[in-house]
Formats: C-alpha cells, sequence, structure tokens
C-alpha cells in the first residue's frame, strides 16, 4: 500500500513552527493532495488544561472531532487535521513510545494522496520515528518497579552505576535526581540488549527553524507577554485545584513553577517573567544543540 508524503518541522521554540506547518499544508492541500493532517510532536501540549502555558496554539476555527479509528480526539477544519494537541488527562502519562504509538496510528491509515506534517521541538519525539531505539519497546515490568519504588535516591543511583554505569554517566543531573527516570533506566538495563530494533520510517523531506539569539529572545519575551494576557496564571490555578500533586509530568512544563511561585506570593509578576522567560531561552539552547548535530534539515526562517 501507498503511503502518505512524510514531512517533518523542528526547531527551537518560539520560531513559529505551528503556523509554519499550516501553512505547509494549505499550500500541499491546494495541490494534489486530498489530506494534510498535522502531529503535534511536544511532549507537554498533549495535556488538557494547560493550553495556554504549553502554546497549544490551535487556531479558532479548528473544531475538536471524534473518530473510531484514531487513538485520540483531534481537531479540524476541511480536509486540515491537528493531532497530538490537548488529548490526555492532566495526570496522565506520557513517554515517547505513547507518541510512537499515536504516530503509527495515523501513519497506517493515511494513503499517498494525503500529507502527514510532524511539527514540534521534542527531538527524541522526531527520533523515534525515523531512527528508532530499541529501548523504547522495553515493556514496563510493574513488579520491579514496586520493588524500586521502596528504595532510596541514592540506592536507586547505586543500583544503576552496578548495572549500566554507561546510561548513569550520560544523563544529566536532573535525570540522576529523578527516581522515576532511574527507575525506567534501571528497567531498560535489565531487559538485556536483545530488543528488536524497530525499523524507521523514511521521511520526505525535513524542515527547520530558527532565529538568532535577539531575535529569539524577542519572540520568547513577547510569547511569554502574550500567554499572561491570555490568561496563563487563571489557568494553572485551575489545573492546579484540580491536580493537586506534586509529581504530575505535565506540572513539569516551562514556566508552570515560576507561576505557581507568584500565586503563593513568594515571587513579584515581573519575577515571575524573568524566570519564565530564562526557562525558555535555556531550553532553546538545549534545542539548538540537539538539531545541529542532525543533518539533512532544510533550514528556514520564512516559508
Amino acid at each position: 500500500m501507498a503511503k502518505p508524503t512524510l514531512i517533518s518541522v523542528v526547531g527551537q521554540t518560539a520560531t513559529g513552527k505551528t503556523s509554519y506547518a499550516l501553512k505547509l499544508a494549505n499550500k500541499f492541500f491546494k495541490q494534489e493532495f486530498s489530506k494534510a493532517v498535522l502531529l503535534s510532536a511536544d511532549s507537554k501540549q498533549v495535556f488538557q488544561g494547560l493550553e495556554i502555558l504549553t502554546g497549544a496554539d490551535l487556531p479558532n476555527d479548528f473544531k475538536a472531532q471524534e473518530n473510531k479509528s484514531y487513538l485520540y480526539r483531534y481537531f479540524a477544519k476541511d480536509s486540515i487535521e491537528i493531532h497530538g494537541v490537548s488529548i490526555v488527562p492532566g495526570d496522565a502519562e506520557w513517554s515517547v513510545a505513547h507518541f510512537e504509538q499515536l504516530f503509527r496510528n495515523l501513519y497506517d491509515q493515511l494513503d499517498e494522496k494525503a500529507v502527514l506534517i510532524v511539527v514540534g521541538g521534542t527531538g527524541l519525539y522526531h527520533q523515534q520515528i525515523f531512527n528508532p531505539a530499541a529501548t523504547t519497546h522495553v515493556k514496563p515490568d510493574q513488579e520491579l518497579r514496586t520493588k524500586l519504588e521502596k528504595l532510596s535516591l541514592a540506592e536507586l543511583q547505586q543500583q544503576l552505576q552496578r548495572l549500566n554505569p554507561q546510561r548513569w554517566r550520560a544523563m544529566n543531573n536532573s535525570d540522576q535526581q529523578n527516581p522515576r527516570r532511574l527507575i525506567r533506566a534501571i528497567e531498560i538495563a535489565g531487559a538485556g540488549e536483545d530488543q528488536q530494533q524497530v525499523e524507521g520510517i523514511e521521511l520526505d523531506e525535513q524542515f527547520g527553524l530558527q532565529l538568532g539569539d535577539r531575535e529569539l529572545k524577542q519572540a520568547i519575551t513577547e510569547r511569554v507577554d502574550q500567554r499572561l494576557e491570555q490568561g496563563v496564571i487563571g489557568e494553572v490555578k485551575k489545573f492546579e485545584q484540580q491536580y493537586p500533586a506534586n509529581n504530575l509530568q505535565a506540572k513539569a512544563s516551562l514556566g508552570y513553577e515560576p507561576i505557581i511561585n507568584h500565586l503563593n506570593n513568594k515571587i513579584t509578576l515581573e519575577e515571575l517573567k524573568k524566570a519564565w522567560i530564562q526557562e525558555e531561552t535555556q531550553y532553546a539552547r538545549r534545542q539548538q544543540i540537539w538539531w545541529q548535530k542532525k543533518t539533512g534539515i532544510n533550514w528556514s526562517k520564512k516559508l
């Protein structure tokens, strides 16, 4: 069976990837394609209730839709669809394996008359489609997890260092201090190296968006201001009331912690803005380092 044209749009935060992808979708739709499907490759935009915070930039004229063939709801206008945005509850778990399952669900239902545009800055998600890691398919071992959850942080660190010292050294300081990620690393280490490598899917075109440092800082600042005007503080307050647990993935979204500190009267509004802009800027630097190592990207500023 013929497969759809597959395009990837990557780059740093605040460079306008979603807008760019929508322009691409309209361009292709006006050509020989009968359908254009956008899939968000963003690890935080999947959560419902934080659409302003995570920049789930859904156009107002796109309406929520349900389809039994799809795993999750989506948004559509005419023959253009947006998937992977605002699809799971705020207390849900979401991983690269979930994203790959979502991608496969869409890809397998499209034919050569469709174009599928994967857009977003989470590099691992793009990699999992085009150059997948076998370890993603190591299934959770609930019995092992129950045992490991009883261990202290130091004990988890020691166990991973013993099982896979190379993996331990490759982890950044944040991951080394994160019990959930240590448990997953131990789980993978215990699964052995006989996991079957999943074949990647061939990419037709990959576009990358980038801005100069000054332009990027300005874009980030403007976007933070816009989200504050849109009511992001109230959105986070409501989310916190609905989901009081502190260890949720959704709460690792950029800007969440500064907003909580502001709501608790620990920092002023100006301090909140400064902290949020700094988080976004540091993240953008990490994204650029990731993408600079990749080849075959058609870098651009405009469509």
